[in-house]
């Protein structure tokens, strides 16, 4: 099977099983010379987190994924804020975001629209803080996870600092495929070891030392306080042993050959099947790329690829199964009818040129065998 499911999640790497195999069975919290070694390789790993971040240490809250620590920071801020308090998120977040801030801020959450190709607008940003009451919190994912889309987080960053309002990125998506620069200089950032090589069930917030206050979690006085519950010092040390080497693969590989590698793809499908790139115009991950295919529905386009042994998606993968198309399309206004005929298609660093073009290959032949289907259907009706 070739996967090209990546931005769903992505294989443990080496370095990760490694550091979970030889790390300390112990609780980091008991006070026993075993258990100090644990708490030991613990802090190693959140300075070394903070170092990759440009971050202090004390504002690395260890947690069990992005979703959680998401959900945390809205509930933080109702919590401590009045009942008018509003909040402004993009229209595209992944559900995690946009579901917490429904329900801390009900009726209270303001949509910042995207364009055609799927981008916060700046202007509108602007716009936004000049018109409207000043809100306790502004979100935006750092890169889309449906279209690869690549979000203005660094202007978005300025602009809520230039008005005193904490800004909030959602990076699961970015780290691992892009640079860190200014990453750390985010109010709040979340991550997911998941996506870039560690195992499932453990990421990361990022706080500003003016939020030390909050709470991901309660019962307990670990993560400084900030989460209560025994840390899971294996999948930690984990997922900060695949960071490091994702970064150092990152700084070797030749990200722009990957991408086009990519788009080499793009053009051998074009060349047989009227396709429609979404975000074609503006900065994408290198590794992705959703497509909008002809005439049939997501899911008998990924059911056929996945006969010919292509793993893709038709979107996120958090909402595979619910009814309806993708809130990512519809806030882009892609037509019903073209929506849901896209799938997501994300490589790896490990990914070659054959692999994609193989791919290619496999969507002209799904192409071909969903339209035979089709024409028997035809006649079966008509008989």
């Amino acid at each position: 099977m070739a996967y090209f499911d990546h931005n769903a999640t992505t294989p443990l790497s080496a370095a990760a099983r490694e550091a979970w195999l030889e790390a300390s069975w112990y609780n980091p919290s008991s006070p026993y010379r075993a258990a100090a070694r644990a708490r030991n390789a613990l802090e190693q790993a959140r300075q070394e987190l903070a170092h990759i971040l440009q971050a202090d240490p004390e504002d690395i809250v260890f947690t069990s994924g992005a979703s959680e620590a998401n959900n945390a920071i809205f509930r933080h801020f109702a919590r401590h804020h009045g009942a008018e308090a509003r909040v402004a998120i993009s229209s595209i977040e992944h559900p995690c975001v946009l579901d917490a801030a429904q329900a801390w801020f009900e009726g209270r959450v303001d949509a910042l629209k995207v364009g055609a190709q799927g981008h916060v607008s700046v202007p509108e940003v602007r716009t936004y803080f000049q018109n409207h009451p000043r809100p306790v919190l502004l979100s935006c994912m750092a890169g889309n996870n449906e279209t690869g889309v690549e979000q203005p987080w660094p202007i978005l960053l300025d602009l809520a600092q230039k008005q005193g309002v904490p800004f909030h990125c959602d990076a699961a998506q970015w780290i691992g495929k892009r640079s860190f620069d200014r990453l750390g200089m985010c109010d709040l950032l979340t991550g997911s070891g998941h996506k870039f090589g560690g195992p499932k069930g453990v990421g990361f917030l990022k706080l500003s030392p003016a939020l030390r206050g909050l709470k991901v979690q309660f019962g307990g006085a670990q993560e400084n306080d900030h989460r209560g519950g025994t840390e899971a010092t294996a999948s930690i040390l984990a997922m900060v042993a695949a960071l490091k080497e994702r970064v150092a693969a990152l700084e070797a590989a030749k990200v722009d050959a990957l991408a086009q590698s990519r788009d080499r793809m793009i053009e051998r499908v074009r060349a047989e099947l009227d396709v429609t790139v979404v975000g074609e115009e503006t900065p994408r991950f290198w590794n992705t790329v959703m497509l909008l295919l002809p005439r049939h529905c997501s899911a008998r386009w990924v059911a056929q690829l996945d006969r010919r042994g292509f793993e893709v998606s038709s979107g996120s993968a958090c909402a595979t199964g619910k009814p309806g198309v993708s809130h990512v399309l519809t806030a882009m206004g892609v037509e019903r009818s073209q929506a849901e005929c896209a799938i997501r298609i994300s490589g790896g660093l490990e990914t070659t040129e054959e692999n994609w073009q193989a791919l290619a290959e496999a969507i002209i032949a799904s192409w071909h065998e969903l339209e035979q289907e089709r024409s028997r259907d035809s006649m079966v009706i008509e008989i």
